[in-house]
């Protein structure tokens, strides 16, 4: 085995141990991780931690050798622009203004991941690891479809207390609502900035913006149509969500077939952006 790649592997993997076992130590279930609804203080803040510290070195193309407010900004679109982006569209607030942890939270993986000395180096090391990287990618699938599906309720709750405008002639709730909320809560962070357009949506077969158009239209489907317990079609996004981030190339495959359908349906094809 390679020396470097151990001195990297090693810490990782007591990295990936300890958050494992920190979780488990505070009583946090496999349904209620998935379904992110353990009360417990620390995993909440264990779970944000991760998802933050994830998006934020995604974001290394737009952060590197910009002004430090800009890459914050960027930072911030990457993990949390969808949240943001969503309630606003149905007049309600974000919740990054109702529970401010996530803004402190954000604060503080941006600097670790940038700015603090030799600890922002090192974590660039760690998350080029596998045991790392895979961490990485598990948690923020849990979480993004945390933020996804509350997108998709917040969009319902608003649309029940709507007492000026009309009701849905044909439908028991405005299903556009939940469609157009859960898409942004998805995805809405690569819209921003707004100069951006609708690149992200012409450029469909990036995952993130597939997995927010189809992963709404099932939770919608199977919570509203088929009466699906709420918790168990989260449950079930989630992990299709976090298999789908471990496994590209599998889900490529997939995702090929649907968009196969595409043609038969004479709609035109999207192209590929880098993942």
């Amino acid at each position: 085995m390679d020396t470097k790649a151990a001195d990297v592997t090693i810490p990782a993997i007591v990295v990936v141990v300890a958050y494992a076992g920190s979780l488990i130590y505070h009583g946090a279930t496999f349904k209620e991780f998935f379904t992110f609804t353990n009360k417990s203080d620390y995993v909440f803040l264990a779970t944000m931690a991760v998802h933050m510290l994830k998006c934020c070195n995604d974001a290394r193309g737009a952060v590197k050798g910009v002004y430090w407010p800009v890459g914050l900004v960027s930072c911030g679109a990457a993990a949390m622009g969808g949240g943001f982006l969503a309630p606003l569209m149905v007049g309600r607030s974000p919740v990054v203004f109702l529970e401010e942890t996530l803004f402190w939270m954000l604060i503080a993986a941006w600097y670790v991941t940038y700015h603090m000395p030799v600890v922002s180096v090192q974590w660039a090391k760690l998350t080029q690891s596998k045991p790392v990287s895979m961490l990485l990618l598990f948690v923020f699938g849990v979480f993004r479809t945390h933020q996804q599906v509350a997108c998709i309720e917040i969009g319902a709750q608003a649309a029940a207390l709507e007492d000026v405008g009309p009701k849905p002639r044909f439908f028991s709730e405005p299903y556009a609502a939940l469609l157009i909320c859960g898409f942004l809560g998805g995805c809405g962070g690569m819209f921003i900035p707004f100069s951006k357009g609708l690149e992200p949506i012409m450029k469909g077969k990036v995952f993130p913006v597939t997995m927010a158009f189809y992963g709404t239209i099932f939770y919608v489907v199977a919570t509203r149509l088929l009466a699906w317990d709420k918790l168990t079609a989260k449950m079930a996004l989630a992990v299709v969500r976090v298999i789908s981030e471990l496994l590209p190339a599998p889900r490529e495959k997939v995702l090929g077939a649907v968009r196969a359908s595409y043609t038969v349906l004479q709609l035109p094809e999207a192209t590929t952006l880098p993942q």
